[in-house]
């Protein structure tokens, strides 16, 4: 799967750019600000329909303009799509060779991304929250009908938080509490299920990584009983009264965490630095490898200077696994300066300044 044609209109800083991006190393090059993450966060956006830091659809829109278009032609075994999605006021529309879709999810998997960006460096000893978006991010990746199970929860989820805030009934609630408990269980059920198949691949990527000394092991960490809506139902019930005062439901997949250990000890409490990125490293290449195997081929890999964050071990390590055939795919990254990305594969070099290419 690779982006072959890729033309971003009034996206941030960014006015009009073309690339004609190599099939395999994409390097944008240029100063701080200038415009490089936008490309990346373009191109996220044509995947997933979603920013990566945006929280608005204004912010993603040039200053002045009423709204952002972008347009990507995708290959993927054989056959080539031109799917496009614009941002405005009125919200978003996608289309793919020319024909609007009638709902957005209907374009979700044309284009598949993954982003590796410094803060995913945290992932192992930063907040619950990371570890969450990790999960559901890679979930919606490898099976993409898992966002509208996603967004059910989210939006059913809003309204019991808002009814705890009224002092509503508990019939009121029950009924809720119903609809809450069918949509986590449906996202407990796609987390457990992406976790059986991820958790084998990231043990195995960081013992090649580690030269055998690390054993990490991963699991899904949650206050409830059973992982399930009846699990759920049952919480909810037991937790009403502490819901209530604190005007906010406390158990739930949007609490729950991942369990990270090596060699038997916690990863948060007991990992150096270094182990740290090695855990990030391996979790990112078991992603990676978990799309490929889905797929049939690697998914677009986005990093956005992510080696100047990483130690020379590690990065060397990244490269290397990037430039073999285990991988193959097409990658797209972020540099201040082209001499700090050791990559001998083919590759294309953009350098961006004020939001164009130069």
């Amino acid at each position: 799967m690779i982006v072959t044609d890729l033309r971003i209109c009034d996206f941030r800083n960014l006015g009009l750019v073309h690339l004609e991006p190599n099939e395999r190393f994409n390097i944008l090059e240029g100063r701080n600000g200038q415009g490089k993450t936008n490309i990346l966060e373009a191109i996220y956006v044509l995947g997933s329909l979603k920013s990566f830091r945006a929280t608005v659809s204004r912010e993603m829109i040039r200053f002045d303009c009423s709204q952002t278009d972008i347009r990507g032609v995708v290959s993927h075994a054989g056959n080539e799509r031109v799917v496009r999605i614009s941002i405005g006021e009125r919200g978003r529309k996608v289309s793919i060779d020319g024909k609007s879709t009638r709902s957005l999810s209907d374009s979700l998997g044309q284009l598949t991304v993954v982003l590796f960006a410094p803060e995913d460096l945290a992932l192992s000893k930063g907040s619950p929250s990371q570890r969450r978006r990790f999960i559901d991010r890679a979930v919606f990746n490898r099976w993409p009908a898992s966002w509208g199970d996603m967004k059910r929860y989210e939006a059913a989820l809003k309204q019991r938080n808002a009814l705890l805030k009224q002092d509503a009934s508990d019939d009121m609630l029950d009924a809720f509490d119903d609809q809450l408990a069918q949509a986590g269980g449906q996202v407990l059920e796609w987390r457990q299920k992406y976790l059986d198949l991820f958790a084998p691949l990231f043990t195995e990527s960081l013992l090649e990584m580690s030269g055998g000394e690390l054993d990490g092991r991963i699991s899904y960490d949650s206050k409830l009983e059973q992982l399930d809506a009846p699990g759920l139902m049952k919480a909810f019930q037991q937790n009403r009264y502490k819901d209530r005062a604190r005007r906010a439901t406390s158990v739930g997949p949007h609490i729950d965490d991942l369990m990270t250990t090596f060699n038997g000890q916690s990863t948060r409490s007991y990992a150096s630095q270094g182990q740290h990125r090695a855990f990030v490293l391996a979790m990112k290449i078991a992603e990676i490898r978990l799309l490929k195997e889905g797929l049939g081929q690697s998914p677009v890999l986005l990093l956005d200077d992510v080696s100047s964050e990483l130690d020379a071990e590690r990065n060397a390590q990244l490269m290397e696994y990037l430039c073999s055939d285990a991988f193959g795919g097409q990658v797209f990254l972020t540099t201040t300066d082209r001499s700090y990305v050791r990559i001998d594969s083919e590759n294309s070099c953009f350098k961006i300044c004020n939001g164009e290419i130069v």
